[in-house]
């Protein structure tokens, strides 16, 4: 078929500007676009967080005082990846957000758990 109105166009990635929201952005080489992978826990994300939110409301407030040093009284887990998780703490009317690096770098669901209570059980 031909269209008069319609063309097919072929773009030879040099860079990217990436937007994740919330002020996340920044270039992207084309070469690390292209070797870019999904995170190995994108499938397991979701549930990860609805379990520690549902769960473990007082050790997401444990793990915010001990590694990220904020008070809170309040702390939702709402991003998880290989690489640490972020929690969206409330102190009173203060609303914001800290990411927690994991001490090791995990692969499934399985290891987060593992990872996550050993992280707990060194808090005093």
């Amino acid at each position: 078929m031909d269209f008069e109105d319609f063309a097919f166009w072929r773009f030879e990635v040099v860079d990217l500007y990436f937007v994740g929201g919330f002020a996340a952005m920044d270039w992207v080489s084309a070469p690390d676009y292209f070797a870019a992978e999904p995170d190995p826990l994108v499938d397991a994300a979701a549930g990860v967080m609805e379990h520690m939110n549902r769960d473990h409301a007082d050790a997401l407030v444990a793990y915010a005082r001990f590694y990220a040093g904020e008070e809170a009284n309040e702390a939702t887990m709402v991003a998880v990846d290989r690489l640490g998780f972020k929690l969206r703490l409330r102190q009173g009317d203060r609303l914001h957000s800290v990411r927690i690096a994991f001490p090791r770098e995990v692969r499934t669901a399985g290891e987060s758990r593992e990872v996550l209570i050993a992280m707990l059980r060194r808090i005093p």
